[in-house]
């Protein structure tokens, strides 16, 4: 799915170009994708901004992976009522002394990564 990217345009204006670093989602399929770098999105897409942390590759996939499972439900919701839906979603995230555990979040992300990627070599190296 290209991480939710449709095609490249050439620059188009300050107004409409949204600022990377958040959550895009797509409202027709309700998919969520990490947009590294500033962007511009038709009407039937929002964004969602963390407040109080920045996300990485690595959260942000973790972020996904959760959110993306909600789908089903948020499919359900009208457009205008997805704002309320989603605020309203409660998602469960690590905790160390008492905070969110963005470190143990990325360690998870990367060891995960690893073992996809060492499977695939192992696999690619063994196909016939």
């Amino acid at each position: 799915m290209n991480n939710g990217i449709a095609g490249y345009v050439d620059y188009f204006d300050e107004k409409h170009k949204i600022p990377g670093g958040c959550l895009a989602v797509g409202m027709m399929a309700m998919r969520f994708f990490y947009m590294e770098k500033e962007f511009y999105a038709g009407q039937f897409t929002k964004r969602a901004i963390p407040k109080g942390f920045s996300l990485t590759r690595h959260t942000a996939q973790y972020f996904i992976s959760i959110l993306n499972k909600h789908s089903a439900r948020f499919l359900e919701k009208l457009v205008r009522d997805f704002e309320t839906a989603f605020a309203n979603t409660i998602i469960r995230l690590p905790v160390k002394n008492g905070a969110v555990d963005f470190e143990g979040v990325e360690r998870f992300m990367e060891a995960l990564e690893k073992r996809s990627i060492k499977g695939l070599e192992y696999y690619l190296q063994n196909i016939r």
